[in-house]
């Protein structure tokens, strides 16, 4: 995948690899995705060692988070996904400063 403010699938594979690229994202960051829908306790994000995941050269996306507690790091921006009629809704909450600076940056500038 690659990123800016939102996620789009890449089905061309980047140059030396051989299959879509799915880490490398704009600005040199890299996109890392954690489903925790199965994890059972959150000491188990310690052995696969998360924190290394988390940096300022990284974007995390995380689902059920609420299943990490105490092993996450506040979210930044924090992304509901709601159903409304026959589709969804997304509600974007940002948690931190620098939160609110990206979400300022969706709000003002187009997508690529």
């Amino acid at each position: 995948m690659r990123c800016r403010y939102y996620c789009q699938c890449d089905s061309q594979p980047s140059e030396g690899t051989k299959s879509a690229d799915l880490s490398a994202c704009v600005l040199d960051q890299f996109l890392f995705h954690f489903d925790l829908y199965r994890l059972t306790d959150p000491e188990e994000l310690e052995f696969i060692g998360i924190r290394d995941y988390f940096g300022d050269m990284s974007v995390c996306l995380v689902e059920w988070p609420e299943r990490g507690l105490g092993a996450l790091p506040l979210g930044d921006l924090v992304i509901n996904i709601a159903q409304q009629a026959a589709g969804r809704c997304l509600i974007f909450d940002a948690a931190t400063e620098r939160g609110r600076r990206v979400l300022a940056r969706m709000l003002t500038e187009p997508a690529a």
